[in-house]
């Protein structure tokens, strides 16, 4: 959840872990943790896919604008329209909706109030419907 330059999930593929999923919000910066996979041990086993938190849960209406999304819009309107293939303009998939995992690493995803608030769904978004689930934020 939020990755950062990626190397928890990174880290995760290379020491076995099955199906690895690298998310955040900024599509160029999944772009370029892509290009990382790429080149990193077991890349058929590392994909990026977009996890928006503002479309899981609403921000808080107090927080009319965050830094996180300017960002995110400035990529978008540099992108421009389009996509195809599932992508969005700035050419990254979003996470499919029924994907789930046992396992959720997050570091650095808390930047505001907003996000402390939707953390719990994002977690229950993410995570698998099991008995137990494995987190670790830093």
């Amino acid at each position: 959840l939020g990755c950062g330059l990626g190397l928890p999930a990174l880290t995760a593929a290379s020491l076995g872990a099955g199906d690895v999923r690298i998310t955040d919000c900024l599509p160029k910066l999944l772009r370029t943790v892509r290009r990382s996979a790429a080149r990193a041990a077991r890349p058929h086993l590392v994909a990026a896919a977009l996890l928006d938190w503002d479309h899981v849960a609403a921000p808080d209406e107090a927080e009319v604008y965050s830094t996180e999304q300017g960002v995110k819009a400035a990529q978008r309107k540099e992108a421009g329209p389009g996509g195809g293939g599932g992508e969005d303009a700035c050419g990254v998939a979003p996470l499919p909706a029924g994907d789930r995992f046992d396992l959720l690493l997050a570091s650095d995803v808390v930047y505001s109030l907003s996000h402390a608030r939707q953390l719990p769904a994002v977690l229950e978004r993410a995570a698998a419907p099991s008995r137990a689930l494995a987190c670790l934020m830093v």
